[in-house]
């Protein structure tokens, strides 16, 4: 008889704490399970590219696609133009261009020349 009391008052704690947890008890279980699965490392790899991607689609490119729209010299050199024309970084910095070109304009900054 006191077994099963016993037993009667663990069914009713776990209901209690399933009841109170929800779905989220169960989320809990899948990811350990992924973690036990994958391991460690490959399951934060997995988050932290997962992380990467929302951050590129939902921050970095609209950023980018602002700026382009803003500052007409702003543009984001490939590696190969990089290559070529180091100088041309300048370009991937907000602002930077408009900001030497008005200073040129103003008087503030003397131009850069090349000798030929």
């Amino acid at each position: 008889m006191q077994s099963a009391k016993k037993w009667l008052m663990v069914a009713v704690v776990s209901l209690l704490i399933l009841v109170i947890a929800g779905p989220e008890f169960g989320a809990g279980l899948e990811l350990v399970v992924i973690v036990d699965l994958l391991g460690t490392e490959l399951f934060l790899l997995s988050l932290l590219l997962g992380l990467r991607l929302v951050l590129r689609l939902y921050v970095l490119d609209p950023t980018r696609r602002f700026l382009e729209r803003v500052d007409p010299y702003f543009f984001v050199p490939t590696q190969r133009q990089i290559g070529r024309c180091p100088g041309i970084v300048a370009h991937a910095m907000p602002g930077f261009v408009a900001t030497y070109v008005a200073w040129v304009a103003c008087g503030v900054v003397v131009p850069l020349s090349v000798d030929v």
